[in-house]
């Protein structure tokens, strides 16, 4: 985003991920952030609820990625309808066993499916508070969301979160945004890196530039 997308016009950046998992990749004054071990950019491990019983990935309780990450989605659907009692279309084909993923939970959303409200609903609003907490931490100028969850279903997710967003920050609201190199950010990225490799990627500890490009430079 900053050499080829929006954000080439701004020192302080925010790039979010909303796909699989939830990931994260800040530039502050001109500077790629990447921790000590390159992990800086694990937004996704934001805890949204302490008191949740949701697991992530990882194992941790409360993570976003364990709300807003695409793999999942049929969890927390399932989690939701046991602990509401619902009983839906989407609810009963989790009951029968049936097979799902977030883009099947997305399309009963759209026919109007109770359970996938539930879902979608609090999808918005702890992606809305992972949003806000990155905002409040790195004050960016621009934060540009993609991921494939997020790209198709825009429509769905960028007005609602808004608002939230705007109520939960303490900094001036930068401009959210989709990406505008669609699936190919990656590709972009993976061009930046190639071409214009940040100098901060020799000082990780336990790595290499060449270790990280793959090749020997």
């Amino acid at each position: 985003e900053a050499h080829y997308g929006d954000g080439v016009s701004y020192s302080n950046i925010v790039y979010v991920t909303l796909s699989t998992g939830v990931g994260c990749g800040v530039i502050v004054n001109g500077n790629l952030l990447l921790g000590k071990m390159g992990n800086a950019h694990e937004a996704g491990h934001i805890v949204v609820d302490f008191d949740s019983e949701l697991l992530c990935g990882c194992g941790g309780r409360g993570h976003w990625e364990a709300y807003a990450g695409g793999a999942n989605l049929p969890r927390l659907a399932k989690h939701l309808a046991e602990k509401h009692g619902v009983n839906s279309e989407l609810s009963r084909l989790l009951q029968a066993g049936g097979e799902l993923d977030a883009k099947d939970i997305f399309e009963y959303y759209r026919r109007g499916d109770y359970l996938a409200k539930l879902v979608i609903d609090l999808y918005i609003k702890a992606t809305a508070a992972g949003i806000a907490s990155v905002i409040n931490t790195y004050d960016p100028e621009i934060v540009i969301i993609g991921g494939s969850v997020f790209l198709n279903n825009v429509d769905i997710l960028l007005e609602p979160l808004i608002p939230l967003i705007r109520s939960n920050i303490v900094t001036e609201m930068p401009i959210i945004k989709p990406t505008r190199l669609g699936d190919d950010v990656g590709l972009y990225g993976a061009l930046a890196l190639a071409v214009d490799p940040p100098e901060i990627l020799l000082k990780i500890q336990g790595n290499t530039l060449s270790n990280i490009l793959g090749y020997r430079i």
